[in-house]
């Protein structure tokens, strides 16, 4: 039978076996745990964002095959619009489709 001495060492060290085990979980394990899922989550939002850039990308390819049709497109478009100022003329052309469609 154990003697009441070795009582005593039996259950300081079982509660300094389970101090080491706390301060373990509490200052080693549990910051490395959150830390790797803190990394986990940063890896799957870059992955995102490099399927996001990727899809952006084939999008800007297939708009830049189309470039050449889009400047000519473009150039067509510039020849309608007038290029100098021409207030008076603007006026006239106005006032005679209002006269025309008797608008005030």
């Amino acid at each position: 039978m154990a003697t009441p001495k070795a009582g005593g060492w039996i259950a300081g060290t079982v509660a300094a076996g389970l101090a080491i085990v706390l301060a373990a979980w509490f200052l080693a394990i549990s910051p490395t745990l959150n830390t790797a899922a803190a990394t986990r989550n940063q890896a799957e939002t870059q992955r995102e964002q490099n399927t996001a850039t990727k899809t952006r990308i084939a999008s800007l390819k297939t708009q830049f095959a189309k470039l050449d049709t889009l400047k000519a497109q473009l150039a067509d478009m510039e020849l309608q619009i007038p290029t100098s100022y021409d207030q008076a003329e603007y006026q006239r052309q106005v006032a005679t489709i209002a006269s025309a469609h008797s608008v005030v």
